[in-house]
């Protein structure tokens, strides 16, 4: 006879709320921006966001290498964008495959992290696509039970974000932000695809905090693992349980014990 809390293992929340739904900041492409800009906004406001980066693009070696690594550490999410920035509809299928491997391969090699999550550049996937790299990866950012994703551009207003994140709450849905980078008042020219004002980023985190009571400002793999916890686990506010096969299965994916209670 086994006893049953031998086939199950205990795990207590610390950092993400099972009550709360959860808003998502990403980030794409390789930009020394989100070193210098982005995460530090984020960090004041003792909050974290996802990075999803290409690791076979020229430029991600020395300070982008160095600071994608140092934000991994820090508890930033790194996730894979694809080994190189290509539209997947003008790949090869062995050439997607490829490239959904060798990223992920490439920044456990050189950060020392296992990414989690993939997020398609151009946002070009097919069906077929998702569930291919859903074999590779953990969860992908158009997969996550429904929610709804909001494009930060050059353009976004506050009020259209305030929409956004009612309507969300009103489906009772997390909801995902996507950008790309940051412009500065005192750029003449902009860095990256429609980069959002840094003024209004600050105004949007200032908005997401006060819905604080039912929404929680966390990275992509926390809202997709407290979504497999809720779904899969029993649980309550305070903790819940794994069973070996459960540990095993996120194992596969990167989810080992240890980075489980790094992310809970």
């Amino acid at each position: 006879m086994y006893d049953i809390e031998e086939l199950y293992t205990t795990f207590y929340f610390n950092n993400i709320n099972p009550k709360k739904k959860s808003i998502i900041f990403t980030w794409d492409d390789n930009f020394e921006r989100h070193i210098k800009y982005i995460a530090p906004i984020f960090r004041s406001y003792h909050k974290k966001c996802t990075f999803y980066i290409n690791p076979g693009e020229t430029n991600f070696k020395g300070l982008l290498k160095r600071g994608y690594s140092a934000l991994a550490h820090e508890g930033f999410e790194i996730g894979s964008h694809g080994y190189t920035h290509h539209h997947y509809s003008k790949l090869l299928p062995n050439e997607q495959i490829d490239q959904l491997k060798k990223s992920k391969d490439e920044i456990t090699n050189v950060l020392k992290i296992i990414p989690i999550t993939f997020a398609f550049p151009h946002h070009d996937f097919t069906s077929e696509l998702l569930l291919e790299a859903k074999k590779i990866y953990f969860e992908t950012r158009n997969t996550l039970k429904n929610t709804p994703r909001f494009s930060l551009k050059s353009h976004t207003s506050l009020s259209s974000v305030k929409k956004a994140i009612d309507n969300a709450i009103s489906a009772h849905h997390s909801i995902v932000f996507s950008g790309h980078s940051v412009s500065l008042n005192t750029d003449s020219m902009y860095d990256g695809y429609e980069p959002i004002s840094i003024d209004i980023l600050e105004d949007i985190i200032n908005l997401a905090v006060k819905y604080d009571e039912i929404l929680e400002i966390c990275t992509f793999s926390q809202a997709t693992l407290k979504e497999y916890i809720i779904s899969n686990c029993q649980h309550t506010n305070q903790k819940f349980q794994l069973s070996k096969n459960q540990l095993a299965y996120l194992e596969t994916y990167g989810l080992t014990f240890k980075r489980i209670e790094e992310l809970i």
